[in-house]
């Protein structure tokens, strides 16, 4: 559910995923896989993408909770 919440965030914002995958540190083949499902990331690695979005972890964990 994570993922979704982050795909959600990520589309209302104007950049690209090579640019916020460099704000977060990560390239762009990985912020997609994530943005996917396809990989789970570290928590050090999870609050990264959300601070490039402009959010928290615990803001995310708490809309990904809410959808169950």
């Amino acid at each position: 559910m994570i993922p979704e919440v982050l795909t959600e965030i990520f589309e209302a914002d104007p950049r690209t995923q090579t640019q916020v995958g460099a704000a977060a540190g990560m390239t762009q083949t990985e912020l997609s896989r994530f943005l996917r499902g396809e990989r789970v990331p570290h928590l050090d690695t999870l609050d990264a993408i959300c601070a490039a979005l402009g959010t928290d972890v615990a803001t995310v964990a708490a809309a990904a909770d809410a959808r169950r």
